[in-house]
């Protein structure tokens, strides 16, 4: 869990700087075209960054709830591994995709990837653990499924010119990582799973 934690205090610290300080966000937020002009840290310091309290709120909750079961599971250095890997391949797709829809300098914030791709590493690790949506209980890798056709339908309509404050290909670049890796890891790697639950 300690882990975790460290990256909670780093994202809830980035939010007190993007409150506090002119321009923060702006300055390390996922631009594209500044990307393109070689501005590439933007892709990971934007994991830190949260465009509001709710934001920021439902994000640590997440990482709060799931974070820890998975740095149990899996061990630190492949669960950052998890982590940071999704929320680059998050933001990437983001990247990619306003190439398309022609949102070049439409700034991204968010460790959405970076969750995604973290439960969807515990989905296929841990797959019947219950998670309760709107007090109904459903097995964490059902939830990964649903949230594959929500967020591909959600970049399809983006792709053909709907607009939204929510950067579904980012959701799903990261998912569809954190289930791949969950597989390598219980199919190649033969890891012993540690059950807590």
């Amino acid at each position: 869990m300690k882990y975790t934690i460290y990256l909670l205090i780093a994202i809830i610290f980035t939010f007190f700087l993007q409150l506090t300080i002119d321009n923060f966000t702006e300055t390390f937020s996922l631009i594209p075209a500044k990307v393109f002009e070689g501005e590439i840290w933007r892709v990971v310091t934007s994991m830190f960054l949260h465009g509001d309290f709710l934001h920021l709120f439902f994000n640590s909750f997440a990482l709060f709830m799931f974070g820890p079961i998975l740095e149990q599971t899996i061990g630190y250095r492949r669960y950052l591994f998890v982590y940071f890997i999704s929320g680059i391949l998050g933001g990437t797709a983001y990247i990619l995709t306003s190439l398309i829809t022609n949102e070049l300098f439409t700034p991204a914030v968010g460790a959405s990837g970076a969750i995604y791709g973290v439960i969807g590493t515990l989905a296929i690790l841990k797959p019947t653990t219950i998670v309760f949506v709107y007090f109904v209980p459903v097995p964490l890798l059902f939830l990964a499924m649903i949230w594959i056709v929500t967020e591909s339908l959600g970049t399809l309509l983006q792709l053909f010119g709907a607009k939204s404050a929510i950067a579904s290909q980012a959701h799903l670049a990261g998912l569809l990582f954190g289930l791949w890796y969950g597989k390598f890891l219980k199919e190649k790697t033969r890891i012993r799973i540690r059950y807590y639950f």
